[in-house]
Order: structure tokens, then sequence, then C-alpha cells
């Protein structure tokens, strides 16, 4: 797309890229930043009042006279802009959030062509205004609302971006990709911890147990005129070597506690998962502590 000229604000520069075309022209707003379509709708180039604009000369009954653009027309229709490149009048709404028109639109005679969108209206300015003027039939099309619709929708979201549809969804993606990088980084070092101590990628589960109790961190010794069986945790102990003969010192060790008041040569079973380190009854955790 050309550049502006002295830095303007003109959607007169989207008018002659599209060169006629309705494809071109929705192609080229639909590219535009959010940022460039706010100054266009916000901040698009106004004529000071001393400035000449666009003219053109009337005949009737032989006398002939000039009839301009009128400045006041800016105030009286919000959406229309005078194009300095162009110089002529332009509706910024249909330009920037464009609808090709269809028949029957109300659109006005010779406005179908493009006439506000691509191309500035540069006459009759003498049939501007008026129950059927070219201003207000371009007001009233359809074409014209839905585009006006448009722009007020996407000023609104612009300035309260926060509550917009994809920012919401953006925020909510922002927030469940944090939530499962932190589940990865856990189960990374989940996986680090099981691989340098060499072990199981399985568990049992300890939901039904209850923490909170009191009872639960130490082991209990059963009464012997009412035996039950309680499953107790005991302890967290750090090894050195995952090994048969490294994991049952420390089990042992754990056990004869002088906090537990355990007799370890009552031990009527053992139990583990399926790793050959811990279960094996031949060089396995089980078979050091039968020892």
């Amino acid at each position: 797309m050309e550049e502006e000229v002295d830095g303007l604000i003109d959607l007169g520069v989207v008018i002659r890229e599209a060169n006629g075309s309705w494809d071109k022209l929705r192609s080229l707003v639909q590219h535009l930043p959010d940022e460039k379509k706010k100054q266009y709708l916000s901040h698009h180039f106004k004529p000071s009042h001393g400035d000449t604009l666009h003219s053109h000369p009337v005949t009737k009954k032989g006398r002939t006279w000039k009839v301009s653009f009128q400045q006041h027309w800016l105030l009286e229709f919000t959406w229309l802009s005078y194009s300095h490149l162009l110089s002529g009048g332009i509706c910024r709404h249909c330009i920037l959030f464009p609808e090709q028109p269809e028949r029957g639109d109300g659109l006005g005679q010779g406005n179908r062509s493009g006439t506000f969108i691509l191309s500035a209206y540069q006459h009759p300015y003498s049939k501007a205004l008026g129950k059927d003027g070219v201003l207000v039939s371009h007001s009233k099309s359809i074409m014209h609302v839905r585009a006006t619709e448009r722009a007020d929708l996407f000023l609104r979201n612009f300035h309260h971006s926060s509550e917009r549809i994809d920012s919401r969804l953006l925020q909510q993606g922002n927030h469940l990709a944090d939530e499962n990088k932190h589940i990865l980084t856990q189960i990374v070092l989940t996986v680090e911890f099981l691989a340098k101590q060499g072990l199981p990628f399985r568990g049992h589960r300890d939901d039904k147990v209850d923490f909170s109790r009191e009872d639960t961190n130490r082991a209990s010794p059963s009464s012997s005129s009412n035996p039950q069986i309680k499953e107790c945790l005991v302890s967290f102990i750090h090894l050195d070597r995952a090994n048969a003969v490294g994991i049952s010192k420390k089990i042992l060790e754990a056990l004869t506690h002088p906090s537990l008041s355990l007799n370890i040569h009552k031990i009527c079973g053992q139990a583990y998962d399926g790793a050959a380190v811990m279960s094996s009854d031949k060089a396995g955790v089980q078979a050091k502590i039968k020892e």
C-alpha cells in the first residue's frame, strides 16, 4: 500500500489501492492492523476552516456558478470524512467494513457503483441533502447501517480489549498452558528422581489413609488381647543406594527406631511392588530382611 502523503491519516490511500475493486478493498482492510483502523475511524484528516475544498460548476438558465463540498456536512454526518488525497467525501465505516451493495439496498441513484467507498463523492453537491439527497440516502442504506454497527462494535472492543472473546480465549489458553507447564515440570522431576534411584514407575494408592490422624504417623503395636491390623505411615527415608542391601538396611533402621517400640522379630509378612530389587526371594529386599 502506498505511503500516506505528509503523514495525513487519509483513507484515500486505501481507495486508490483498491482501484475500483470490492474484492481488493476487502483484502486491503482485512490486513490492516487494528491500531490503524482505530486511527482511520477516530483521527481521520479534517480540513481546516480556511481550506479550499473541492467544487464543481453548476449551470442553470444560462447562469453558471460553483458548488463546493461543505464542512458542516462533516458534523452532521459523523461517518463522513473529506479525503485530501481524492478531493471528495468518503465513508469511513463502509471502507473499513465493506459489504458489496445488492439490488434493493436503498443506496440511491448512482451510489451502487461505490460512491463514498470505491470513489470519493465529488458531485452533485447540490443534491447532497434533502429527503432523497446523496448523503441521506447513503446513511439509510442497509450496507451503511451494517458497516456502522461493525465500526461501533470494533471501537468498543478496542477500548475494552479484555472483554473481547478472542482476548478471553487467549487468557484462558495462557492460563491452561501455565498449568500444563507446571504439571509437566513435576512429571519430569519425578521421572528424573525415579531414574536416579532405580525405582519402578508404579506404586499403590494411599487415598484411603487419613494422614491427618496422629496414629498414622507412627506404627502402633497391637494389643495381644485384641489384635488389630493397621496400615500406618512409619517414615520417609532418603536412600543413599537403591540396591537390595541399601534399601533393606534403611527399612530395618526405621523399624528399630526407639520411637516405634517395634519388635522386628515378630514380622509375619512383607509386601512390595513387582520390582525385582524389592520382591526377589533370593537377593531382593524381601530376602535381606528375612535374613
